[in-house]
């Protein structure tokens, strides 16, 4: 993909230009690492059918019961394998990108717990916020804006922790709003693919439609993946002042 990285690093692309690599890289990524896209599918699947059928069994007998907490279960630790999965598949397009690697596997694996153990923070730490005032609440969309490259460099360039932090402010300034609002419209659907699901999981005679919102689902998280990793490195090339 070295003409896509020289068109990375020419300058800054406009909006409809990352989603235009972002397809080109989708198609590429496909016909050669199907492995990863039916793996994002299954896991959803996997979630979703294991929520579908613990609304089922909700109501039932104490031994429906001990089912309904098997499925909790499954739903769970396929949600966490799907987070985890996310996170690793970052560094699965940058290598794609740049036809090669920075980190080994180890590291990798290392830096991605990291990752899901700061994400989980942050859920619980929305979750206290909910309960305990708006300013916490506030507080929130100020941590996110400046971590929004983060994990991209983290899993993606063999450096530490700390360095990680300082290239993903570099990176931030001036280019907050270009990595949110180029993924906003995508997270917006997301979101209301998500909820629909929720809704239609309650509904026995819906679960052929359950099936298609997972896998739409799966795809999107598939593709915004993909869109964002983009414009990280378009913004790191350019910044970077890297040549190809």
């Amino acid at each position: 993909m070295s003409e896509l990285r020289g068109e990375l690093a020419s300058g800054y692309l406009e909006f409809l230009s990352y989603y235009k690599k972002a397809t080109a890289v989708l198609k590429k990524m496909f016909k050669q690492d199907k492995k990863w896209f039916f793996l994002f599918i299954f896991l959803k699947i996997l979630s979703i059918m294991s929520q579908f059928f613990t609304i089922y069994f909700i109501n039932q007998t104490q031994r429906d019961l001990i089912i309904h907490g098997f499925l909790l279960l499954v739903s769970g630790l396929s949600l966490l394998t799907l987070s985890f999965i996310s996170i690793i598949f970052i560094n699965k397009v940058v290598v794609k990108i740049e036809e090669e690697k920075e980190i080994d596997f180890f590291k990798l694996i290392f830096r991605s717990f990291i990752l899901f153990g700061i994400k989980f923070l942050q859920e619980l730490y929305f979750i206290y916020a909910l309960k305990n005032g708006i300013l916490l609440l506030i507080l929130m969309p100020f941590i996110i804006f400046n971590l929004l490259y983060f994990n991209y460099v983290y899993v993606s360039r063999d450096i530490d922790f700390l360095k990680a932090i300082n290239k993903n402010l570099f990176l931030s300034k001036e280019n907050r709003m270009r990595m949110f609002f180029t993924s906003f419209p995508l997270l917006l659907l997301n979101y209301g693919l998500i909820q629909m699901e929720k809704v239609a999981s309650g509904y026995v005679k819906n679960l052929p439609g359950i099936l298609i919102l997972g896998v739409a689902i799966a795809t999107l998280m598939f593709y915004i993946i993909i869109l964002n990793t983009i414009v990280f490195l378009n913004v790191e090339y350019v910044k970077e002042e890297k040549v190809f």
